[in-house]
């Protein structure tokens, strides 16, 4: 298994030579060790070690315990983008099984948000906006930048997708993506793309949304393919989707000409979505759609629905965070210190998500197993010696 001390060794340690009293990997292990068993700032970093202290001496060590300024200051200062980037490619290497592919390739998305935490409201700060790059199936991302405000995202995602091997994999990028730059750039770059279509295109929303009113009034045309999945979730909530798929898109050719990006789309995705659920002891149905557009010519209705949906999992992941370490009340906000503990924070949903062992387990379960047995944390992280 990776090790994730060749993953640490990679992380520029942001203190001057002069005066360092603590390795810098000693210090990220710690944390690492911390944020696994459920601490989730500074203050419980220093009080699980503190009071493991004999463990960490005989296993790693380690004499010294870092104060919480101390571990306050390095997550200040560790530049955040390489910092996300090496911690991801660890989750991404040791856990492969993960990583769901499709035709082989591996599905990255793209997401632009706010991190609300990271500013002090109270004084008129604005949030600090990111893009983030995810592997589906990981909660960390691969990379994030800092881009200002939501109103750069269209302007930065070309230069954002410079910063990360998109050759052979599919992105995937919510309807903000759907401009000509982006397309060229992903195409260009050796990848594909799955991006949703939405009411910024309005011409292209509406011919694409026309030729499936025709072709599902059509009952004669066998080319439509379509899948149906439907899930029982709870309290009697039951949603079911239908996706239909576009193979032949000369459509889209005959109106916008050779050599616009747009023909750089093979496929168009419909997703009518059916949601049913109690209200006053009897069930009331509401209805939806979306579109997405994609460059896959090779992957069918079923496999393109996963990738589309795959994308709005990440949210579930902000959830968890919310949930289990309360992450929109923190008040580190000095610097990258939000960015940075945020990212050790997805980094120890990541490995619950990627270890087997864990499946059966509560992620407060999985925190109170790590707490009470360090060394299964030193499995986790490829530490065993």
């Amino acid at each position: 298994m990776e090790s994730i001390d060749d993953y640490i060794d990679k992380i520029e340690d942001p203190r001057h030579p002069r005066g360092i009293r603590y390795p810098f990997k000693d210090i990220v292990v710690i944390c690492c060790f911390a944020i696994l068993s459920g601490s989730d700032n500074a203050t419980g970093i220093v009080a699980y070690v503190d009071e493991s202290k004999e463990y960490f001496s005989s296993v790693f060590g380690i004499k010294k315990i870092p104060s919480h300024d101390t571990i306050s200051r390095i997550m200040r200062l560790i530049n955040f983008e390489y910092y996300a980037s090496c911690l991801g490619d660890f989750i991404v290497n040791a856990y492969p099984t993960k990583f769901k592919k499709y035709g082989g390739k591996k599905v990255i998305h793209i997401d632009g948000k706010a991190n609300r935490a990271a500013s002090k409201k109270s004084e008129g700060e604005k949030p600090r906006y990111l893009m983030n790059s995810y592997v589906e199936g990981g909660s960390i991302s691969l990379y994030s930048e800092e881009v200002g405000d939501k109103n750069n995202e269209i302007t930065a995602i070309p230069k954002f997708l410079d910063s990360i091997n998109i050759k052979d994999s599919i992105v995937t990028i919510d309807a903000i993506g759907m401009q000509q730059d982006i397309l060229n750039k992903i195409v260009g770059e050796g990848g594909d793309f799955v991006i949703a279509l939405k009411e910024n295109q309005p011409e292209l929303l509406k011919l694409v949304t026309k030729q499936f009113d025709n072709e599902l009034l059509d009952i004669s045309n066998n080319n439509l393919e379509s899948y149906t999945s439907e899930v029982n979730k709870a309290h009697g909530r039951i949603e079911k989707r239908t996706a239909y798929l576009i193979r032949d898109t000369e459509f889209i050719l005959k109106k916008y000409g050779i050599g616009h990006a747009f023909n750089n789309i093979g496929t168009c995705l419909l997703i009518e979505k059916e949601v049913s659920e109690k209200v006053k002891g009897e069930y009331v149905t509401t209805t939806s759609k979306s579109f997405a557009l994609s460059s896959l010519t090779n992957l069918g209705v079923k496999e393109l629905l996963e990738i589309k949906l795959s994308h709005w999992s990440i949210e579930s992941s902000r959830w968890l965070l919310d949930v289990q370490f309360n992450e929109d009340k923190h008040t580190a906000r000095r610097d990258n210190a939000p960015i940075n503990f945020s990212t050790l924070r997805k980094f120890a949903l990541a490995i619950k998500k990627g270890d087997e062992g864990s499946n059966k387990l509560t992620t407060k379960q999985f925190f109170i197993r790590n707490l009470l047995h360090p060394e299964n944390i030193e499995k986790l992280l490829g530490l065993v010696r």
